[in-house]
């Protein structure tokens, strides 16, 4: 007697990217269909690198540094870094950018050999805090907030963030797409109202400053998920 078999079929299971679902529902929305070459709206990763060495003044034991969230024409104005990788060709063809969405891979690492606590947040229009206690009281409070202690370079002395942080969720909904003081021009110009991204180190004793051979050396990637639209008109 003859035996029927199915065949089963094996699938290999898809990895899934960092960001997962809300990466998807930013590129369903904005990057528009395959088939159109140039659409009218189109979503872009821009990446940004930033390797520094974060001090203090003699006897400051306090000491921040902020990225702008909502701007990839200058997210660090303070080192004057220009427009990312791709900012000018893609300029080119859209004449507006909103950034929808913000991903932060930060690793801290303490040359000092003393303790130091650190801490990460969002902050509205590039306020930063005076102090120590002001930050770390509000820090918590703010979405994708990160807080921690990294040792003395002495011992395990790195801390490592990941996340990422859709502006809606800190601006309210849909308030980074609508309200265009949020973007930026194709052609060069920041938004007039800016998101920061805010991070801060404390040695906890006056006097443990970090000094000019040491400090919180920092090495980080940021993520930037643009929207572009106001499409120019192109004379071939």
């Amino acid at each position: 007697m003859r035996k029927h078999y199915k065949k089963k079929r094996y699938f290999k299971k898809r990895k899934t990217t960092f960001l997962g679902r809300a990466e998807k529902a930013l590129t369903a929305k904005y990057v528009g269909r395959r088939s159109n070459f140039m659409p009218d709206k189109s979503l872009n990763k821009m990446v940004y690198h930033d390797d520094t060495v974060f001090r203090t003044n003699n006897g400051n034991s306090f000491v921040t540094w902020s990225i702008r969230m909502n701007d990839v024409y200058d997210p660090d104005p303070n080192l004057a870094s220009g427009g990312l990788s791709g900012f000018a060709e893609i300029g080119a063809i859209y004449g507006r950018f909103t950034v929808l969405g913000f991903k932060y891979d930060i690793k801290l690492t303490n040359s000092n050999n003393f303790p130091i606590n650190v801490a990460a947040c969002y902050t509205p229009n590039g306020i930063v805090a005076a102090n120590w206690a002001n930050f770390n009281h509000a820090a918590p409070e703010q979405p994708g907030a990160r807080t921690g202690v990294i040792s003395a370079s002495t011992e395990a002395n790195v801390v490592h963030w990941k996340g990422f942080i859709r502006m809606r969720d800190v601006l309210g909904t849909k308030q980074a797409e609508m309200n265009t003081s949020y973007s930026g021009y194709g052609t060069g110009s920041s938004p007039s109202l800016f998101v920061g991204w805010l991070m801060g180190g404390w040695s906890g004793v006056i006097g443990n400053n970090f000094g000019a051979s040491a400090g919180i050396e920092q090495s980080a990637t940021y993520t930037f998920y643009t929207a572009w639209w106001e499409r120019e008109t192109l004379n071939g």
